[in-house]
């Protein structure tokens, strides 16, 4: 959880960024990003367990924009 924390305070900065850009209509709750990152914590966890580590790679574009959907 630790880590998720410290994660969450990283993306979080990110989508203040993206927030006061204009790209986003509302500011992400820190609240709702710990529940997604722990989310996909788990589904990470388990693509690495599959070998699929290789994937997670190419998918921080695709989190990205989904987050800032989320937010939008």
């Amino acid at each position: 959880r630790h880590y998720v924390r410290e994660v969450g305070m990283r993306v979080g900065a990110e989508l203040d960024r993206e927030f006061r850009a204009g790209r986003m209509r509302r500011a992400a709750d820190p609240i709702e990003l710990e529940v997604l990152l722990l989310g996909l914590l788990g589904l990470a966890s388990s693509w690495v367990a599959d070998g699929r580590r290789d994937q997670l790679d190419t998918l921080a574009p695709t989190l990205l924009l989904f987050l800032l959907r989320v937010w939008a």
